[in-house]
This record gives C-alpha cells, sequence and structure tokens, in this order.
C-alpha cells in the first residue's frame, strides 16, 4: 500500500507548488567584431522582460524568459560605412533546470537551455563619399547550453553557484544598403560548438525578494574568436 500511494502524494506536492516570476535585465557584450565569411558582424545584446518558473517532478524546474530591447541610436560599421539609428532586439529562452547527485561532489545543479536572440533595424542612415544611405539589417543567435555547476553556501542568505557548460550556437545576418543609385545585400550565417564559464550570486533583497546576479563569460568561434560577457540581474516577486 505505501508504494502505491507514495505516487499520488508527490503529485499534490507538486501541484501545490507556486509558480514563480521574476523581472530581468540582460546586457552582453563582445570583446571585437564576429568575423563570418570576411564579414565582420557586431555581436551584442540589451533587454529587459519576465522570467516565469515552476517546480516539477524529480527535483526538477521549468522556465521561460522573454525580453525585449530598444536602442534609439545604435551606430554599427557595415559595407564600409558607419550607420546610426533605431535597433530593437528579442530575447526568448527556455531552461530545464535538474539537481542530480554525483559521487565526490555530491549535489550538481544541471541546466539545458535554449536561448533565441534576434535584432532588428530598418532604419539606419549614413553617408559615404558624400552619398546618402539607408540600411536595414536583421539577425538571429539561437543557442543550446548544457551547463553543470555546484551551490555553495557563503553566509547566511548568500549563495555561490559557480559553473560552467558547452553551447552549440548557429547565427545568420541579413543586411541591405540602399542609396538612389544602387543596393547591396549581405548574407553570413555560421555556427559552432564553443565553452562558456560564468558564477551565479543569490541574495535576498529587501527581506522578501530573492535576487541574483549572473556573470557569464562564453567564446564564439567563426573566421576568429571572440569572447563575451553577459551580465544577467534578476528579482523574484
Amino acid at each position: 500500500m505505501t508504494l502505491s500511494i507514495a505516487p499520488f502524494k508527490l503529485a499534490a506536492q507538486v501541484n501545490e507548488t507556486p509558480v514563480e516570476y521574476s523581472a530581468f535585465s540582460v546586457y552582453e557584450s563582445a570583446n571585437t567584431d564576429l568575423i563570418i565569411d570576411k564579414v565582420k558582424t557586431k555581436y551584442g545584446l540589451g533587454v529587459a522582460g519576465i522570467k516565469i518558473g515552476k517546480s516539477t517532478y524529480y527535483n526538477t524546474q521549468i522556465s521561460m524568459s522573454l525580453g525585449v530591447g530598444y536602442h534609439p541610436n545604435y551606430t554599427v560599421s557595415s559595407f564600409g560605412t558607419d550607420f546610426s539609428g533605431p535597433v530593437h532586439a528579442k530575447l526568448f529562452e527556455f531552461d530545464i533546470v535538474r539537481l542530480i547527485t554525483v559521487p565526490v561532489f555530491g549535489t550538481v545543479n544541471t541546466k539545458l537551455t535554449f536561448s533565441e536572440r534576434s535584432y532588428s533595424a530598418s532604419k539606419l542612415l549614413g553617408v559615404r563619399n558624400g552619398t546618402s544611405l539607408k540600411t536595414n539589417s536583421q539577425a538571429k543567435f539561437e543557442s543550446i547550453n548544457l551547463q553543470f555547476g555546484k551551490e555553495v553556501d557563503i553566509t547566511n542568505g548568500i549563495t555561490l553557484h559557480p559553473f560552467f557548460g558547452i553551447q552549440k550556437w548557429s547565427m545568420w545576418a541579413d543586411g541591405t544598403a540602399n542609396s538612389s543609385n544602387y543596393t547591396v545585400n549581405k548574407k553570413v550565417n555560421t555556427s559552432n560548438l564553443d565553452p562558456m564559464v560564468g558564477l551565479k550570486t543569490k541574495f535576498n533583497l529587501f527581506k522578501d525578494n530573492k535576487a541574483s546576479l549572473d556573470v557569464i563569460f562564453r567564446q564564439l568561434t567563426a573566421d576568429n574568436r571572440v569572447s563575451t560577457l553577459e551580465i544577467k540581474g534578476a528579482i523574484q516577486f
């Protein structure tokens, strides 16, 4: 009788677990332009949004994040010309986090993430050799990340979570420059498998709110090798 009743008790406990809501912001920047097929591509991100998460079976948590960003006067170099104007960004992420037990290390946090980050700019303006140019461009960065980490309690209410992992990523970009005399179009795409490492800090904010700060270093390898730094802050409410 005990074995047959236990699963139903587990299901009841899971159903009572509340949905968690967090507000977050992300800023990511690369140390240099990413070169794809001999074309320089600027990589960066700035968004803010909402994360929704819930605990499920077997020490597992699932979550989804949606974020948007806007820069009113962003400057990029393309087609040998500097362009400036508004840029829009979007972020979508889906996470599965599970605690597992590993000999010697004890409880280890594993995380599988699908991430999609897109950028669009339709009104970038520039001047080349006295000719006014207008360019529009779109780019999308997708990745599947697998992370392993361990939480360490530092003091009451403060936890450090160092982690490392790998990311399978792909990126494509499409840009068109127009003038009164000609139109030029460039399309690039690439993919690779690269390492990542980071540190998450969890702490209590205003006593009742849980907060976190993530610092993540990634490597992207195309025609050249680029290092990126991502800073992510979140507060649960």
